[in-house]
């Protein structure tokens, strides 16, 4: 807490960000909530009683201070009604826990947030080491088409991944329907502590150590 305290009091400050430490504090901690959620700007306004282009300026400090991230959806030549906000993701997940005051890890384990801050983690492990050609997207559309991550090179989707906290992952039909649709040849279920091995020729179940290790530099 003592970290987040002198970042809002002080770090934050110098680097130009103006706000009052509540103000800056109930913000970071809305975004907190939202984490791996769709961004809705008018929401947060409303939540927090600030106008829309503060909110997205707030936003766009936050990013270029490596304090989140944002993820864009896939549209390119998909003819489906595309979900078009961006997503959310903390780029530290041990912030998160404490800004939702998560104090252990049996506390982790219990609350509703878990799924989400396993997905946060990924995403920011697979970001630290992706090449810097591919493209990172999600992929989701009205009709519940779905996949959490998208590879991209060259505007065409290249592999997918959907991010589990589970040791016995399976796809949704909305996966299935989102595989189908982008034409991805590798696609990944990857889950915290699951054995490597196949569920259909092009799905491929692994854990998040042999992902980074094996599969990520493969996707370029």
């Amino acid at each position: 807490d003592d970290f987040i305290r002198s970042y809002i009091e002080r770090d934050l400050p110098n680097l130009g960000f103006v706000s009052t430490p509540v103000q800056t504090r109930r913000f970071w901690t809305i975004l907190a909530y939202l984490n791996g959620q769709l961004l809705n700007y008018s929401e947060i306004a409303r939540s927090i009683e600030i106008s829309m282009p503060t909110v997205k300026s707030y936003i766009d400090f936050f990013e270029n201070s490596y304090l989140v991230k944002r993820l864009n959806p896939f549209s390119y030549n998909i003819k489906k009604r595309i979900v078009k906000s961006q997503k959310l993701y903390l780029s530290d997940t041990g912030i998160l826990h404490r800004l939702l005051n998560i104090s252990d890890f049996e506390s982790l384990m219990a609350n509703p947030i878990i799924g989400n801050s396993w997905e946060a983690y990924v995403f920011n492990q697979i970001t630290s080491q992706l090449d810097p050609n591919i493209e990172l997207c999600f992929y989701r559309t009205k009709e519940g088409s779905e996949l959490d991550l998208i590879f991209v090179k060259s505007l065409k989707p290249i592999a997918g991944a959907e991010i589990k906290f589970s040791s016995t992952p399976a796809l949704t039909a909305g996966n299935t329907r989102a595989i189908k649709t982008l034409g991805t040849n590798y696609n990944y279920l990857i889950t915290p502590y699951s054995d490597d091995y196949l569920i259909r020729n092009n799905v491929r179940v692994c854990n998040i150590k042999d992902f980074l290790h094996k599969y990520l530099p493969e996707i370029k």
